[in-house]
């Protein structure tokens, strides 16, 4: 019944350039959305968005960061892609509980890091640790991302897709030096899969 919409949904996305992830998740969010109403997308209203969100937070027990997201996805549906005027008083963002993270002191990071015997994985989690690097951030370093002169990591096209540095340590650039040695010196990739 939907499926036009859905397809200009994702024209919609690939024009604002949003990242493949986001158009996924966008995608499958408004497809869960129009499934739940089961009405024709241009007949829906605030009302049925308001019914879809206190189910996600009453019956599925979401979490309000989650519930933002899908109301994001809802929103830019209803803006972009049905051209409609969206009214944030009628759904408003809801507030998040902030929870302060687990913060390991510099003493528990070295022991974690001492304690690795696979000498690839203790690279990506110094480097992790000591220049504030997610996960998939480390996956995409190059060799020449790691700028020894200036101590610096070029971090390509983070989460926001914009280039930015951090820091190198000395501690981390010893080991990742050590690391680079052991596995045959990769060029391309600084961490490829192959290597463990």
């Amino acid at each position: 019944m939907n499926e036009k919409y859905l397809f200009k949904l994702l024209q919609d996305m690939q024009l604002k350039n949003f990242t493949s992830n986001t158009c996924e998740d966008y995608y499958r969010f408004v497809k869960r959305f129009l499934d739940f109403t089961n009405k024709d997308a241009m007949s829906i209203t605030y009302a049925d968005i308001r019914k879809f969100i206190f189910y996600m937070k009453d019956h599925e027990n979401k979490k309000a960061s989650t519930i933002n997201v899908y109301t994001a996805a809802i929103r830019f549906f209803f803006e972009y892609t049905l051209g409609y005027v969206w009214d944030s008083k009628k759904i408003p963002k809801m507030k998040r509980d902030r929870q302060l993270p687990i913060i390991l002191t510099r003493e528990q990071v070295n022991l974690l890091i001492d304690s690795m015997d696979n000498y690839k994985h203790k690279a990506i989690t110094a480097t992790m640790y000591s220049s504030g690097l997610r996960v998939s951030e480390v996956c995409h370093l190059r060799y020449e991302d790691i700028r020894r002169k200036q101590m610096m990591i070029h971090v390509p096209l983070s989460k926001n897709r914009q280039d930015r540095y951090t820091i190198l340590s000395d501690r981390n650039l010893e080991i990742l030096t050590e690391y680079w040695y052991r596995y045959n010196r990769p060029m391309g990739w600084l961490f490829p899969s192959t290597v463990m």
